[in-house]
């Protein structure tokens, strides 16, 4: 990152684009954008790594200074619905084709987000830049997201109990959603997944072991 235009330290793993052309990241800085107004908390952004990636990927404002925007690098993706910076920390990017899902505590980057806690979202970087909730009304934090390729399946960690039948208070679990279809399974308890390219295979971590989850024979050790 350019330290003149963020004085902030980057936390937690950035995510390459499939293609490899651009890169997300989550920054705590205050200076990273030049128009757009700023809580200071942890966010997340996307920089171009090549001259042929598209840029910039659209946003719900257009900058009051159109010239200034095709010199700027960096673009804000945890942003409230006016372009503005969200309320709380904003983390883990998983950067796709057309569509980055991060997890985020706050509370204002869709409408009637009242948990109170970690939830995951998607950006849109096409179209109209919209943001959307994949664990809207969770009891408890969903956070560690992973996605195929396509960004049909999305692999995560949550402490939620409501999310499915049968869930513990204060175990954590790894869900599978397909967005497609709108279909979630628990794949069993843990943390830390790890999803294949092609969705066939989840990899998570349960009391210090490797578990490998396949449709065929669900969940077993790796070991």
């Amino acid at each position: 990152v350019d330290h003149y235009r963020g004085r902030g330290p980057v936390l937690g793993a950035p995510s390459f684009s499939p293609r490899g052309d651009r890169i997300a990241f989550s920054c705590f800085a205050y200076d990273m954008l030049p128009e757009i107004p700023k809580d200071i908390h942890y966010n997340i952004y996307l920089m171009p790594l090549t001259a042929s990636a598209p840029w910039p990927p659209a946003e719900p404002t257009p900058w009051r200074y159109p010239g200034l925007r095709s010199m700027w690098p960096i673009s804000l993706l945890s942003h409230r619905p006016d372009g503005g910076s969200c309320d709380a920390n904003s983390l883990e990017p998983v950067l796709l084709d057309t569509e980055c899902i991060f997890s985020s505590l706050a509370d204002n980057l869709v409408e009637h987000d009242v948990n109170d806690c970690h939830d995951l979202f998607v950006r849109d970087l096409t179209g109209k830049a919209r943001i959307t909730c994949l664990t809207p009304g969770a009891n408890d934090s969903s956070f560690e997201p992973c996605a195929s390729r396509d960004g049909r399946w999305v692999a995560f960690t949550s402490y939620a109990t409501n999310l499915l039948p049968g869930a513990r208070q204060g175990q954590s679990y790894v869900y599978l959603l397909d967005r497609f279809r709108h279909k979630l399974q628990r794949l069993g308890p843990g943390h830390n997944p790890t999803i294949s390219s092609d969705a066939s295979k989840v990899a998570l971590v349960d009391q210090g072991q490797v578990f490998l989850w396949t449709a065929a024979e669900g969940l077993r050790p790796l070991l």
